[in-house]
């Protein structure tokens, strides 16, 4: 089962406690929205693992959008350096968490994003 999960969407529940690292383990994951809860903690480097691929059979949606959002948590410390390796998303929201540290210039490395959302952090840079 969790080979085949594409989406995981558990926005506004009340999650509590950290992402965890076993996430990197749904390998076909392509959108995990946990924005609205009470998470804490830091990103999981293993998150940086979370980039799969598309199946041939939906080689014609061009406008397949591949996200991570984890907005309106308790997300704290800096960005992930691994979050450079996430070559296919195109959404990535990390807005009105406790981030702080500098905005990576790895991010730069992410050719298909296309939305970026930052604010209400502690970021520089």
């Amino acid at each position: 089962m969790k080979k085949r999960l594409v989406t995981l969407d558990l926005s506004n529940n009340r999650l509590t406690g950290p992402i965890p690292s076993t996430v990197s383990h749904l390998t076909n994951l392509r959108s995990l929205c946990l924005n609205g809860n009470q998470i804490i903690g830091f990103i999981p480097e293993e998150i940086g693992k979370i980039n799969g691929f598309v199946p041939l059979e939906v080689g014609d949606l061009k406008n397949l959008i591949i996200d991570l959002r984890i907005s309106n948590n308790h997300i704290i410390g800096p960005i992930p350096l691994a979050m450079g390796h996430l070559n296919n998303l195109r959404v990535l929201t990390l807005d009105s968490n406790q981030l702080n540290g500098s905005i990576r210039s790895e991010l730069g490395n992410m050719k298909n994003l296309v939305e970026l959302v930052l604010a209400n952090n502690n970021l520089s840079g």
